[in-house]
């Protein structure tokens, strides 16, 4: 399919696409003239004749679609109604509340039922699953978690974290259970063979619980509520930073909005983790807003997006 033809709905999506064409456009091309030139002397004419009408195929492609044509007016057009947000944050609305402790129960039997209830817990990533998270239940009765980091390089992500939470909702206590039921005296690995797999399986164990929801939950999902809740709860950035395996502040404000988080939270104790965390850099505008809170609370009557506006004359004034 020609990129125009297939309905990408931004700009991002297309110009992937019409990469991914050009580059394959390219291939072919190569892939006939070393055809043609290594069998030049023995090819039939009607052969020859087609290799060549393909190659003038795909340079009219180029010539339309010509490479690192960054400059150039795109040919892609946005959607009618506007662009269609797929985000993650508009999406979860509309799963029911206690959309996470259905699909864990519904999951209970399955292969991943474990690795579902710590993704719950944890938010941790799909491929971190496959490098095993060790769970065990401490002589206190809190549940701790190891989890070894994903999308770590020298500078960047968490190699190693642990979390240690109370047994207070509905999703620890079944998990607490399970450890009592199997554990030994180092605990349990949890794992999953595939990340891919267990992505498919939960995506659909939520197609067959929320049929009605335009929204299908994933691993990600997860993790994105898991923020959520924490920020709720005022859970300071640096130890939420912590908890998602980042190494700045700066990347959990992708994750989650305060206003989604739902009851029952869980109750981190506490949370360690190799590396430092890196405070997040803040704007002169939002430092000017957050010093010129005194004053608006005290009967500057501004909406909020008029007082980040005047913030730096307020905050001057202060």
């Amino acid at each position: 399919m020609l990129p125009e033809e297939i309905g990408a709905k931004s700009r991002r999506s297309y110009n992937l696409y019409r990469a991914a064409y050009v580059y394959c456009t390219i291939e072919r091309i190569a892939e006939i003239y070393e055809e043609l030139y290594a069998n030049m002397e023995t090819l039939p004419m009607e052969r020859a004749h087609e290799m060549v009408t393909n190659i003038e195929r795909e340079l009219m492609v180029l010539d339309k679609y010509p490479p690192r044509s960054k400059d150039l007016p795109s040919r892609w057009s946005s959607p009618a109604g506007g662009a269609v947000r797929k985000g993650k944050r508009t999406g979860l609305s509309s799963l029911p509340i206690d959309w996470r402790q259905r699909m864990v129960k519904a999951s209970a039997g399955s292969d991943y039922h474990v690795a579902l209830m710590v993704v719950t817990l944890t938010g941790l990533r799909p491929a971190e699953l496959v490098n095993g998270v060790r769970v065990e239940l401490t002589p206190a009765g809190h549940l701790a978690f190891t989890i070894y980091g994903a999308k770590v390089t020298t500078i960047v992500g968490q190699p190693i974290r642990q979390l240690w939470m109370y047994v207070a909702d509905p999703v620890t206590r079944r998990l607490a259970r399970h450890l009592q039921a199997a554990a030994g005296e180092n605990g349990i690995v949890v794992s999953v063979p595939d990340a891919r797999q267990f992505c498919d399986d939960v995506r659909g164990l939520s197609s067959r619980l929320f049929k009605r929801c335009k929204y299908v939950a994933s691993p990600y999902s997860f993790r994105h509520k898991f923020c959520a809740d924490m920020k709720a709860q005022n859970v300071s950035p640096e130890e939420l930073a912590m908890m998602m395996g980042h190494v700045t502040e700066t990347s959990q404000r992708g994750y989650g909005a305060r206003n989604q988080g739902r009851l029952p939270f869980i109750h981190i104790q506490r949370v360690m983790a190799t590396r430092p965390v890196r405070a997040a850099k803040v704007s002169a505008a939002a430092a000017a807003w957050t010093d010129a809170q005194p004053c608006l609370a005290n009967g500057c009557r501004y909406s909020e997006r008029r007082a980040k506006t005047v913030a730096p004359a307020i905050g001057a004034r202060t």
